[in-house]
């Protein structure tokens, strides 16, 4: 029994993970938005066009 309660706590610690990681409240998919108006620009598409 104990090792099920275990197994359980396990599972939703893995899930909890997982939902973050595909949640808005991902702080990288934050930075992402706030970001784009910088990356989004003629000049960074011109600075990096050698790369592609």
């Amino acid at each position: 029994m104990q090792q099920e309660i275990f197994d359980f706590i396990e599972f939703m610690h893995v899930k909890a993970a997982r939902l973050a990681m595909s949640s808005k409240q991902n702080p990288a998919l934050l930075r992402e938005d706030a970001l784009a108006a910088d990356w989004n620009r003629p000049e960074e598409d011109e600075a990096w066009a050698s790369y592609q």
